[in-house]
């Protein structure tokens, strides 16, 4: 996107090293799943916007050469108010305090030629306040990486006191004196996201930076995941997924994702078919706190509620792949107080309504050792109450006896034992044409039971 043109960077002098690992967003190197809209700096510019502090005419005096030079896409003079900077343009009244302003994607864009931004906040005394709204297009997405942290608030941890950085709803960050590597990522899917600055404290000096960008949501690295599902009314973030609305790679995502996300959350997502199908969800990128699974945790059960039987737990950075054989399956995502240092951001997971086939599909606790699909089979899931160390495990079992029992009775009933054969085929042709052929098939308490019908004549 136009960020990655962006060619301009932070004074050492002013800023430190605030932005210095900025290029690093293309393969972040501890946390690959952690993504955000790369945008470059260099280290002979004042800022994003400013190549130098002078040198170059003032606007507001074409006799002086002694104004800062501006970046020539995006860049406009601050004036006579800033006359060392330079600022984004559309932004060049804000440049004394870039303090209570709106960011408007489309009047960005149109004066600037750039969908991306910086803050920089004034230096303020605290208490104090200063709010941000931003206006995305239609198709954006609204993203914030914040880098640098002075004397807003403190955690004590359980929660940012004294003050706090927070995008209306979403996550709170906090600090008395941080620097963010990588960044802090947090987005925004609202038609207008407001980012506040609260401090409530006595303090000589609050500042943050952070940059922004109105990302587009059809980016497959930042764009806005969740695909299939319908929102519920009046609920924070709970979502159903129907077979008829989702036929096919539909996608799960916690809020704001792939940002951090908020805390004390509860979201639901109900999935939900007609009919009997095999519902398979892969949780491709988890990261939540570590050593946090009490408070921090997915839940998937088998059923519409909470009260269904638990299929599997996931926390920290694990990852599954969990199928369910029914109608409905419940996934819950918990979020617990805030953790610094923010480097989570929840999961994202992609789901598929299987038809029931002969083929066995993966379940969360079935090996199975067979490689070719019989024409009938009996698979088995294992029971939430079952422990982990020890999960049922089963092999084919030898069908000849199976079939001399077939071969020696007249009769066109049959029985199997799911203890003893664990899939095979049965076969009424040759026998006596019978008003009732019954084949009956007993599991096992928690087996699920395939049946193909590969021919068939009747009248």
């Amino acid at each position: 996107m136009a960020a990655c043109e962006a060619a301009s960077a932070m004074s050492v002098v002013r800023w430190g090293l605030w932005l210095a690992v900025v290029f690093f967003a293309v393969t972040p190197f501890v946390y690959s799943q952690l993504t955000w809209t790369p945008i470059y700096v260099g280290y002979s510019q004042v800022d994003l916007w400013t190549k130098s502090s002078n040198g170059c005419e003032c606007s507001f005096n074409s006799s002086s050469k002694d104004c800062a030079c501006c970046v020539p896409s995006g860049g406009c003079s601050c004036g006579a108010a800033s006359p060392n900077r330079c600022a984004q343009c559309g932004l060049e009244q804000h440049c004394a305090n870039m303090c209570n302003i709106t960011l408007d994607s489309r009047q960005l864009f149109s004066k600037s030629d750039r969908g991306f931004g910086q803050i920089k906040s004034p230096s303020l005394q605290g208490p104090t306040r200063c709010t941000y709204k931003f206006i995305p297009d239609t198709g954006q997405r609204v993203e914030l990486q914040i880098y640098r942290v002075v004397s807003i608030g403190k955690h004590n941890g359980t929660a940012c006191e004294g003050g706090w950085l927070q995008l209306q709803g979403g996550a709170r960050v906090c600090g008395r004196n941080e620097r963010f590597d990588p960044p802090i990522v947090l987005f925004s899917d609202k038609p207008a996201a407001i980012l506040h600055m609260q401090i409530n404290e006595n303090t000589s000096r609050s500042q943050f930076l952070a940059y922004f960008s109105f990302a587009s949501n059809a980016s497959t690295s930042v764009g806005y995941p969740v695909r299939g599902g319908t929102p519920v009314n009046n609920t924070e973030c709970d979502w159903v997924y129907e077979d008829m609305e989702c036929p096919r790679d539909c996608i799960l995502a916690s809020p704001g994702y792939p940002g951090l996300y908020a805390p004390n959350m509860r979201c639901r997502y109900l999935i939900t078919s007609s009919r009997q199908v095999s519902i398979a969800i892969n949780f491709t990128a988890v990261l939540m706190p570590h050593n946090h699974c009490t408070n921090d945790y997915i839940a998937v059960y088998a059923g519409s509620a909470t009260t269904s039987p638990l299929l599997k737990m996931l926390c920290g950075n694990e990852k599954a792949y969990v199928t369910h054989v029914g109608h409905d399956l419940l996934v819950e995502f918990r979020s617990g107080y805030e953790v610094p240092p923010y480097n989570y951001n929840g999961f994202i997971a992609s789901l598929n309504f299987l038809e029931l086939t002969t083929e066995a599909p993966t379940t969360i606790a079935a090996e199975s050792t067979s490689r070719t699909p019989m024409p009938f089979a009996i698979e088995m899931i294992r029971s939430p109450s079952i422990s982990s160390n020890h999960e049922m495990r089963y092999t084919n079992r030898d069908l000849q006896d199976h079939r001399k029992d077939q071969e020696s009775s007249s009769s066109c009933e049959l029985e199997v034992s799911g203890d003893k054969v664990r899939d095979g085929h049965h076969d009424t042709r040759g026998k006596l044409k019978s008003t009732t052929c019954r084949l009956i098939l007993r599991g096992r308490v928690y087996d699920t039971v395939h049946v193909s019908l590969v021919s068939y004549n009747l009248r």
